[in-house]
């Protein structure tokens, strides 16, 4: 048996643009990337963008061709940046489950902000 299971998370990473203070460091593809303050990190940004732009397309096209449904592991938040995606995987029928709203470290959260 083999199961797909796509994390699609391009909108959850720390970002200016997301009213963060500072760039994404930690969940990147780049080792030991510093964190910019109070600053934009155009490299980490544009492999995310590039995920949401291209990369999902991809998978979504391979997979409809071959008629094989997956577990989409989404941020909320990328979702709602890109609706067409949510468009494509209901018309494929394919799971998706939570990957929380955004990175934050939910441990620290009250019961109710959760």
């Amino acid at each position: 048996c083999v199961s797909f299971v796509i994390n699609y998370e391009e909108g959850g990473e720390t970002n200016m643009l997301n009213g963060d203070g500072a760039s994404e460091n930690y969940l990147t593809e780049l080792i030991q990337t510093d964190s910019l303050p109070n600053d934009r990190s155009y490299v980490v940004e544009s492999g995310y963008e590039y995920g949401s732009r291209v990369g999902i397309y991809r998978l979504l096209k391979l997979f409809h061709q071959h008629e094989i449904k997956t577990t989409i592991y989404a941020v909320a938040k990328a979702l709602e940046k890109n609706p067409k995606i949510c468009e494509l995987l209901a018309a494929d029928e394919h799971d998706v489950a939570s990957h929380h709203y955004r990175w934050f470290n939910y441990r620290q959260f009250t019961n109710y902000r959760k």
